[in-house]
C-alpha cells in the first residue's frame, strides 16, 4: 500500500515538474517571439481577415460580417503558435537568445519592421545589380529564415479565412446545383492551394524589399546575418517557427467554420 502511494506521489510530482518546464518554455519562447518581431506581425492577422471578409461579402453581396474574429484574436494565434513550438534545446535556444539580444540584431529587427517605401526600393535596384554579392547574401537570409514560407502562408490563409467569415459559401449554396461544387468554397480552396508558382514569382521581389530595408549595414554585417541564419541553431529556430505558425493559422482559419468543431491540425 505504502509503495502504491509512494508510486502515485512520484507520478505527481514528475507531472508538476514536467509542466512547470513545458510553463518555462513556453515563456522562453514567447519572449524570443516578442524578440523577433512574430507576436507584432501575429497581432496585425485579425485586421487583415476583417478587411479580406469585408472586401469578399461585398463582392458576393452578402450581409457584411462580424469584425469580431475569436479564432484569429492575437491570443489565439500566439497560444497555438507555442503549443504548436517545436522543443529547442538550452544550449541552442540560448544561441538564439544571444544572437537576438546583440545590437546588431536589434539593429536588424528595427530595420524590418519598417514600412517600405516603393519608390526609394525601386532607385535601390540598379545598386543591388551593381553588387551582386550583396543580393546574393539577402538571397541566403530570405531562404534560411523560410521567409517565403512565412509570406506565403499568411497570405493564403487571410485569403481563404477572409472567405469563410464573409458568408459568401453560405449565400451561394441555395443556388448551387445538387452534386455541384459551390463556387466560392471552390475559390476559398484555391486561394489554400498550392503555392509554388506563387512563391517563385514573389521570390525575388521579397529579396529586394529586404535587402532595401537593411540598406544601411554594411556587407560584414549582412554576412554575419547570412551566417547567423545558416547555424545550426537558428535552423531550428526557424524550422521551428514557420511550422509552428503554419499550423496556428490554418487552424483559426478552420474554426471559422460553423459546420466544424476540430481540425485535424487541434493537438
Amino acid at each position: 500500500m505504502k509503495s502504491s502511494k509512494s508510486a502515485i506521489l512520484c507520478l505527481l510530482f514528475a507531472t508538476a515538474v514536467t509542466q512547470a518546464q513545458a510553463a518555462e518554455r513556453s515563456a522562453d519562447t514567447l519572449e524570443l517571439l516578442h524578440a523577433t518581431g512574430v507576436t507584432q506581425q501575429i497581432a496585425a492577422l485579425q485586421a487583415l481577415v476583417t478587411e479580406s471578409s469585408l472586401g469578399n461579402a461585398t463582392r458576393c453581396g452578402s450581409k457584411p460580417p462580424s469584425t469580431h474574429i475569436p479564432s484569429f484574436s492575437a491570443e489565439s494565434v500566439i497560444h497555438d503558435t507555442l503549443q504548436n513550438f517545436d522543443h529547442i534545446e538550452a544550449p541552442e535556444m540560448n544561441l538564439i537568445v544571444k544572437w537576438f539580444q546583440s545590437p546588431l540584431a536589434q539593429r536588424i529587427h528595427e530595420a524590418e519592421q519598417r514600412d517600405l517605401d516603393p519608390l526609394g526600393v525601386s532607385r535601390y535596384i540598379p545598386f543591388l545589380r551593381e553588387n551582386p554579392t550583396r543580393f546574393e547574401m539577402t538571397q541566403r537570409i530570405v531562404r534560411n529564415t523560410r521567409t517565403m514560407d512565412f509570406v506565403i502562408t499568411i497570405g493564403s490563409e487571410v485569403e481563404y479565412a477572409g472567405l469563410l467569415h464573409s458568408g459568401c459559401i453560405a449565400k451561394a449554396q441555395p443556388s448551387t446545383p445538387p452534386g455541384s461544387i459551390n463556387p466560392e468554397q471552390a475559390l476559398a480552396d484555391t486561394n489554400r492551394g498550392d503555392n509554388t508558382l506563387t512563391a517563385l514569382l514573389m521570390a525575388e521581389d521579397i529579396t529586394i524589399d529586404l535587402a532595401y530595408l537593411l540598406r544601411h549595414l554594411t556587407d560584414s554585417e549582412i554576412k554575419q546575418y547570412a551566417e547567423f541564419t545558416e547555424s545550426t541553431a537558428a535552423q531550428s529556430f526557424y524550422k521551428s517557427l514557420i511550422t509552428a505558425i503554419e499550423k496556428s493559422v490554418m487552424l483559426a482559419s478552420d474554426r471559422i467554420q460553423p459546420d466544424r468543431t476540430h481540425s485535424a491540425l487541434d493537438f
